[in-house]
């Protein structure tokens, strides 16, 4: 089985090209045809030499989800896509433009296993698995090709990890994804332009905002444990009090938090 190397971070990445006899730059190379020109075929790679094409083809892919449908609001000029997946499983990923920002909104798991009353991914769909980072930078990549094909836009300018899933859960390819968006040689993004949304689930979350320095959105909804926990069953075992002190260890650094 070919390694998807859009799963890997910049490190990982200069890894495996040293681990195949190529200089480590290629990696930068790579990454910047990747997430700065948006071209994942390596045959339109024009600064690779033929001999390093040749070893990505053979051991090598970069593969993102595909699109399914999309369904445009006039209500909120939003666009809903329904993408499709490897195993062929769909997830949501939403495209919000407004005048001053082109918003995505995207996904981290097929399904949900929290299982929030009031939300559809976690009431109605079964949980599969978590998102590899490819797949969720992938959703970057749709949304932003579908921009420049069919509306005349050429810039994401914030993120939001609002979709289906619970970011805190697939901490590993959150973190991976972080890298990348927020990457200098990949799509270079504002920290303070990307949100991670949590139902409360207290583990690695200060330790997240803090070393990635993102925006933090808790989804609280309710104002007492009684209530949270009969919609959330997530506060049975994360309380309000234990959201409260782990919201409490985040370097602030002078920034404003949803």
């Amino acid at each position: 089985m070919k390694q998807n190397l859009l799963n890997l971070d910049l490190k990982e990445l200069e890894k495996i090209i040293q681990s195949i006899n190529e200089p480590k730059f290629r990696a930068k190379q790579l990454f910047e045809w990747f997430y700065k020109k948006n071209v994942l075929d390596f045959d339109l790679m024009t600064n690779l030499s033929k001999n390093l094409k040749i070893k990505l083809f053979n051991d090598f892919e970069t593969k993102i989800p595909k699109i399914n449908h999309v369904s445009y609001s006039k209500e909120d000029n939003s666009y809903k896509f329904l993408l499709e997946t490897k195993d062929k499983k769909l997830i949501e990923t939403l495209l919000m433009i407004s005048e001053k920002r082109v918003t995505l909104c995207v996904s981290c798991m097929i399904g949900c296993p929290l299982k929030c009353k009031f939300c559809a991914t976690g009431s109605e769909l079964k949980y599969v698995r978590k998102l590899e980072t490819a797949e969720i930078i992938g959703q970057f990549l749709v949304a932003m090709n579908y921009l420049n094909t069919n509306l005349d836009q050429n810039k994401i300018t914030n993120i939001v990890f609002m979709g289906m899933g619970e970011p805190l859960l697939n901490l590993e390819n959150i973190k991976k994804s972080l890298k990348i968006f927020t990457g200098e040689n990949a799509f270079g993004m504002s920290k303070s332009r990307i949100t991670i949304s949590t139902a409360g689930v207290t583990p690695g979350l200060s330790e997240l905002i803090n070393e990635f320095g993102v925006k933090l959105a808790i989804s609280l909804h309710f104002p007492t444990n009684e209530q949270r926990s009969e919609f959330m069953p997530i506060n049975q075992k994360y309380s309000l009090q234990d959201v409260i002190a782990e919201a409490k260890k985040i370097k602030l650094n002078k920034r404003d938090y949803i």
